[in-house]
């Protein structure tokens, strides 16, 4: 926010270089200027940026620009290009929720074989631009299938017991048990 409380709308995209221990100011930048997005990667090249404000309810699928000398990158470069998957439009737009690429059972299927790359976002809010004093708070849980290029429908997956926004995640290497 700036010092009267206005969140700044940028378009601008920053990576960060592990090799140089450095951010880099991209030259390309997003189609729809967002703050407060939910970002997650769809693989080693792509990520999903969704939501945002002001109460947003599109996505793009930003592709990260090969990096010279990294070995990440294998092979003839994929062309890069900034596009809008026609399924991220979403009815209800919503901002200061998170994302975390998970691998789901897939549909119709059950724990533990989890066999469907999907972003999950949790949670977040939707207040109007013409802001009326009322700001809905999320405890949905929206699931998308990235080998389907679709989303799941909302009763897919629990919603989380208590409606929140700017809310962290975190996924943990196998179940978490807690003491034992």
């Amino acid at each position: 926010d700036d010092v009267f409380g206005r969140a700044e709308i940028l378009a601008t995209i920053e990576l960060f270089e592990v090799s140089t221990d450095r951010w880099t100011l991209l030259s390309t930048q997003l189609s729809t200027p967002r703050t407060t997005a939910a970002v997650a990667a769809l693989d080693d090249r792509d990520i999903l940026i969704f939501g945002g404000a002001p109460s947003l309810s599109s996505c793009e699928v930003y592709g990260v620009p090969e990096q010279a000398n990294n070995s990440q990158f294998v092979g003839p470069p994929r062309p890069r290009s900034l596009d809008t998957p026609p399924i991220c439009s979403m009815t209800e737009g919503r901002m200061g929720c998170q994302a975390v690429a998970l691998d789901l059972p897939a549909a119709g299927k059950s724990y533990p074989l989890c066999s469907e790359r999907c972003i999950v976002v949790v949670g977040g809010e939707n207040g109007d631009e013409d802001w009326d004093g009322f700001t809905r708070h999320f405890n949905s849980v929206l699931v998308y299938e990235v080998a389907h290029n679709s989303w799941r429908s909302q009763e897919s997956f629990p919603p989380i017991p208590t409606s929140r926004t700017a809310l962290a995640l975190c996924v943990g290497p196998g179940r978490v048990s807690g003491n034992r």
